[in-house]
């Protein structure tokens, strides 16, 4: 709810369907961690990696471990740079449902930062 209306999203209820859409009708998920967390999507298989490419974007958020409901930083990543690295994973895994997890490094790297609490003061 909290990185839905820092974003202007609307959220979607249905834990099968994305976390958000906006006016547009364009879908978007949200990952989220703790300061020391990693950034995950769970039970990712070769067969539902539309979880992954039906969304405009991807989110990162980092919630504050002294403020649990503050927002630290969200980091915007292209679905594709996503969907590269779960495939990555996936291939790599000898399971055939994997929890996909990218560190905090991995975001910053891949992706673009839209929102710090530190530039909104």
């Amino acid at each position: 709810m909290v990185v839905a209306d820092i974003l202007g999203h609307s959220l979607i209820p249905d834990k099968r369907e994305p976390d958000a859409k906006d006016s547009n009708g364009y879908f978007y998920e949200y990952l989220t961690c703790m300061p020391d967390g990693t950034f995950q999507i769970d039970r990712v298989t070769q067969s539902n990696l539309y979880r992954i490419t039906r969304n405009h974007k991807i989110y990162c958020a980092t919630f504050s471990d002294k403020e649990p409901l503050t927002v630290v930083d969200i980091y915007e990543i292209e679905p594709s740079v996503l969907l590269k690295e779960a495939i990555r994973q996936l291939e790599a895994s000898k399971n055939v449902i994997s929890h996909i997890g990218v560190s905090k490094r991995w975001v910053i790297e891949h992706g673009t930062l839209v929102y710090s609490k530190s530039q909104t003061k």
